[in-house]
């Protein structure tokens, strides 16, 4: 469960993107934050014992670290590719 302010955050999100959706106006969303509040959660808490990990789904990673410079690379450029349109990149 995502941490309060986190959530209305992104509800703010939500309605920007559906207002575009609605307006149907050709988009592309960069998102960066798909984990921001379990990071924010444990950084606001960085001296509590972890005795234990959490593995979401089977463990299978789906993502890679990605250094900024190339991950600003590819934003720009995914902007203007057919397949990106009318999504979102995380």
């Amino acid at each position: 469960m995502p941490l309060p302010p986190f959530e209305a955050y992104l509800e703010k999100k939500r309605i920007v993107r559906r207002a575009i959706e609605a307006a149907e106006i050709p988009y592309t969303f960069v998102s960066a934050n798909c984990y921001g509040a379990y990071f924010v959660n444990v950084l606001l808490r960085p001296s509590e014992p972890h005795d234990d990990v959490v593995v979401y789904g089977n463990g299978e990673a789906k993502g890679t670290y990605t250094f900024p410079m190339h991950k600003s690379k590819f934003q720009k450029g995914s902007c203007f590719r057919g397949r990106t349109s009318k999504r979102i990149l995380e």
